[in-house]
């Protein structure tokens, strides 16, 4: 019931679930972050809600995926980083690993923005492009989305230990 459904109820259930299964994995995907606000969505209230959300994660070893969304002026600078994503600094603070996904433009460069001549097709390219990474090497992965199937293919993988992203 997401009207009652909290950031205080998301960390009682990771809590139960490492009592209850002490060895086993936990991993959570959160595709809404504004569900667990206690309060309000002021951005410092989004960035308590992620710093209590990484306490508790750590606290019982549990593991997350926060899907975020970008920025007006992000997209509208066609930046290709981690300020791309709504109300950052948290989030690029506490994150381990972040993933934007991008478009190549005419000139072979990333960004937000899906051509013209994409528009229309069944089958758009685009790139799981690595912006932050603690625990391993970036990586930018191309793939093919068709809309019809509601699929990824991927093509080609780019895990260089070059830690320079060209944008």
């Amino acid at each position: 019931n997401a009207s009652r459904f909290n950031l205080r109820n998301l960390i009682e259930m990771i809590k139960a679930s490492r009592e209850k299964n002490p060895t086993k994995r936990i991993f959570i995907i959160i595709d809404y972050l504004q569900l667990l606000l206690l309060d309000n969505d002021s951005l410092q209230e989004t960035n308590r809600t992620i710093k209590e959300l990484k306490d508790a994660l750590v606290e019982y070893k549990a593991n997350a995926i926060m899907i975020s969304a970008l920025n007006r002026d992000a997209i509208k600078n066609n930046h290709v980083d981690m300020s791309a994503f709504k109300d950052s600094s948290m989030i690029e603070y506490t994150s381990d690993l972040a993933i934007l996904f991008a478009f190549k433009n005419k000139n072979n460069n990333l960004t937000l923005k899906i051509g013209e001549e994409d528009r229309n097709k069944n089958e758009i390219e685009l790139y799981a492009h690595c912006i932050k990474n603690r625990i391993g090497k970036m990586f930018s992965t191309k793939m093919i989305f068709n809309k019809l199937k509601q699929n990824f293919e991927i093509i080609e993988e780019d895990n260089s230990n070059n830690k320079e992203i060209k944008v």
